[in-house]
């Protein structure tokens, strides 16, 4: 990634996704590393915000980093920036997770209706859903959901091995059962 951004430094898209490495390596510290890199993260995310700032990805990026600090607030205001920016499902399910945590469930609720009426015009694939109850702590639920994006294939659920916000899903054996159809190297 840092590679691309050296052949392509002006490219927001690029720029932004090198974040995901120092993301990921957060996931796996703790303590002050664990800040380093999400601070690695934001700065990659603001730059690409210099070199475009109507562009979405760096505002939802931003906001799934506040999401991992508990900052609620702030998640909910990033993804509602890129949600003006551009009208995808997972944005919204990003959303919805973000008022499930911060208490507000009317709001994830309101959410999940309207992903449910979204889907009725166009695809929209049902990680999204699951991602709201998971924040709502309905775990059964998401679950549910989370089985049908396997057997519609989401690419969301590459992320399921390393991304923390599936932590609480991790010891129930249906989660481990999706794991293991996954084939993910142990």
């Amino acid at each position: 990634m840092e590679r691309a951004s050296e052949l392509d430094p002006l490219s927001p898209a690029i720029t932004t996704d090198v974040n995901v490495p120092h993301q990921m390596r957060a996931w796996r510290s703790s303590g002050s590393e664990a800040k380093k890199e999400y601070d690695e993260a934001i700065a990659q995310c603001r730059k690409a915000l210099e070199l475009d700032p109507n562009f979405f990805l760096p505002h939802f990026v931003l906001a799934t980093i506040e999401l991992r600090g508990a900052n609620y607030s702030k998640a909910i205001e990033e993804f509602r920036i890129a949600q003006t920016m551009e009208t995808q499902p997972n944005i919204t399910a990003y959303l919805g997770y973000a008022y499930a945590k911060s208490g507000q469930r009317d709001k994830a609720l309101e959410t999940l209706r309207e992903l449910d009426q979204l889907a009725q015009h166009r695809f929209v694939t049902p990680f999204c859903q699951a991602l709201v109850y998971l924040g709502l702590g309905e775990n059964s639920k998401a679950l549910d959901w989370l089985e049908k994006a396997y057997e519609g294939r989401s690419f969301w659920l590459g992320w399921l091995k390393i991304e923390p916000i599936y932590d609480p899903l991790r010891s129930d054996p249906r989660f481990q059962a999706l794991y293991k159809k996954m084939n993910f190297p142990p």
